[in-house]
């Protein structure tokens, strides 16, 4: 009996799939190149939001970035502060391995996250340890796509999934320096 219902979800499973895709960069920005070191490199500032996707609740938050190159290697610290006063710290440290990829470590990341930089965007391809509220884990999928807006604007818009289903978004607009 139990087979049977797992069954029936399949199907469900699957068309629910087909709508955790890549987020969309605009048109109006693919004559802008964006290469990750050169463009996080220094001192950023981002702010942006999360929208749970279940609930629609958002949860906003602002980030202070300081990127690093050196060699083949590109380390972005990232120092965030929720709009609920929790803070937290993570470090990215993304490798090229050739002219278009990456792979990349961060503390909560399962894992490398895999990134690929086309011409006008980079995306990220990852899965995420988070902490919930009663100490247990849950990890979800992010795919990233950053994009520059303009000389001084960078946007980065990911959606997260849990089993493929998408179950939020976030949206965030950085600033640099």
């Amino acid at each position: 009996m139990m087979i049977k219902q797992y069954l029936v979800l399949i199907p469900v499973m699957i068309s629910l799939s087909a709508c955790s895709t890549v987020p969309i960069v605009p048109e109006a920005t693919k004559t802008l190149p964006f290469i990750l070191e050169r463009d996080l490199a220094g001192t950023s500032k981002a702010s942006g939001v999360f929208v749970n996707g279940i609930t629609g609740e958002r949860r906003k938050f602002n980030v202070k970035l300081n990127g690093i190159a050196n060699r083949n290697q590109f380390t972005l610290k990232e120092d965030f502060a929720y709009e609920d006063g929790e803070r937290d710290t993570k470090t990215w440290v993304f490798t090229r391995i050739s002219s278009t990829e990456y792979s990349g470590t961060r503390e909560d990341v399962v894992g490398s996250a895999v990134i690929k930089s086309v011409d006008h965007k980079v995306t990220l391809s990852y899965d995420v340890e988070l902490k919930m509220k009663n100490n247990s884990k849950l990890t979800v999928h992010f795919e990233d796509v950053l994009w520059k807006q303009d000389a001084k604007t960078i946007f980065n818009r990911a959606i997260v999934s849990k089993w493929g289903v998408p179950i939020g978004n976030v949206d965030l607009e950085f600033k640099t320096e």
